[in-house]
C-alpha cells in the first residue's frame, strides 16, 4: 500500500520456491521475511545519506528503488585539497612555463571549463585528485572535478597544448582492450589529444604516500632528466628510504 511505502515498511509475499529465497538470503540480497529494506535503511543512515525513494505504478507492475547520492560526495572540501598541497607546491616550483607561467586550480576553482582551458594553454598538466574507472564502458571513466567530471570520451577530438600530463589519481592506467589490440584509456585519450607523454598510476596509492613519490619525481625531473630517468631516480630513492614496492612501483610513464 502507498502508506506502507511512505513509512518504508515493505514486506514481501511468501516465496513460491523457498529454495530461491534461501539462495537470495545467502547472497545477502534478502533478509528472509522481507526484501532487505531494513538493511538498506541502516546502511544509508550510517552513511548519513538521504532515504531511498520508491517508484512504482498503481498496479505494482514494477518496483524501482532510487538511492540518492551522498551530498558530501559532490563537495570539494578543504580537507581534500590539503591532501595534495605538497604536490601542488612542488609542481608550481618545478613546472614553470616562463612564457605562460603556472596556474593552480584547486577546490571550487577546479572546474571542467577551467581545466580544459588550461590543457589548451599550458605545456604541462598535473592532476592530483580522484579518478573513477568504468570497467564496462571505458569512455565514461572520468577525472572528478568540482562541477562534474572530465571523461575519456570528452578528450577525443580535442587539441591540447599540454605535452606532459601527470594523472595522479587512482588507477588512471587502467583501460579496456578494443579490437585491434587498442587500449581505450586516459593515456590513449590524452595522446590522441596531443600529449607526448602521460604519467599514470597502476593501482590505488594512499593520499599520505602519493605526495612522497610525486615530490621525489619532480626533484629529479627539475634537474633536466627525462621523465623515465626521473621516475627511475625517484624509485631508487624510495627504495633507499624503505618505502614499499606498493608505493614506488605504482607510477608508469607512457609515451
Amino acid at each position: 500500500m502507498d502508506k506502507d511505502i511512505k513509512k518504508y515498511s515493505l514486506v514481501s509475499r511468501r516465496y513460491r520456491n523457498r529454495r530461491i529465497g534461501e539462495f537470495l538470503k545467502e547472497l545477502d540480497m534478502t533478509e528472509g521475511k522481507g526484501a532487505g529494506f531494513p538493511k538498506i535503511l541502516r546502511a544509508l543512515k550510517k552513511n548519513e545519506s538521504p532515504k531511498p525513494v520508491f517508484h512504482t505504478d498503481d498496479d505494482r507492475s514494477y518496483f524501482v528503488v532510487e538511492l540518492p547520492i551522498q551530498p558530501k560526495f559532490l563537495q570539494v572540501t578543504d580537507s581534500e585539497t590539503e591532501q595534495v598541497t605538497e604536490q601542488v607546491k612542488r609542481l608550481v616550483f618545478v613546472i614553470s612555463d616562463k612564457a605562460l607561467g603556472t596556474r593552480d586550480l584547486k577546490g571550487s576553482a577546479c572546474r571542467r571549463k577551467s581545466v580544459l582551458s588550461a590543457l589548451e594553454k599550458y605545456s604541462m598538466f598535473h592532476f592530483a585528485g580522484h579518478a573513477v574507472i568504468e570497467e564496462s564502458q571505458q569512455d565514461m571513466s572520468r577525472l572528478l572535478l568540482s562541477d562534474g567530471a572530465l571523461r575519456v570520451s570528452g578528450l577525443f577530438g580535442r587539441k591540447i597544448k599540454s605535452r606532459f600530463v601527470f594523472l595522479n589519481g587512482c588507477q588512471t592506467a587502467r583501460g579496456k582492450v578494443l579490437p585491434g589490440d587498442e587500449m581505450n584509456s586516459f593515456s590513449r585519450a590524452f595522446h590522441f589529444a596531443g600529449a607526448d607523454e602521460v604519467i599514470v598510476n597502476l593501482w590505488e596509492v594512499s593520499d599520505s604516500h602519493s605526495p612522497i613519490m610525486t615530490k621525489l619525481f619532480y626533484e629529479s625531473f627539475s634537474r633536466g632528466l627525462s621523465s623515465e630517468r626521473a621516475l627511475q631516480q625517484a624509485q631508487k630513492q624510495a627504495i633507499a628510504d624503505g618505502l614499499s614496492p606498493f608505493v614506488w612501483a605504482a607510477i608508469k610513464v607512457i609515451k
